[in-house]
């Protein structure tokens, strides 16, 4: 699937009254909301332990890595 095509799939789902939750960022840390917009999950964090849990940028191009 393209990432035209998920987000005619995320709004399709949304307008027939379906909440659609997914992994954002909030407070440097990934959790699960509602989401609008593909563009969301294009910045592509992911986490990595390293004593504490940080972000860091991915390298390719992952959707919710």
């Amino acid at each position: 699937m393209t990432i035209d095509g998920l987000q005619i799939l995320l709004d399709a789902l949304r307008q027939r009254g379906y909440r659609v939750v997914g992994p954002t960022v909030r407070d440097q840390a990934i959790v699960y909301d509602d989401i609008a917009s593909i563009a969301i999950a294009l910045d592509g964090p992911t986490s990595r332990m390293a004593g504490i849990i940080v972000l860091i940028r991915r390298d390719d191009e992952a959707l919710f890595g």
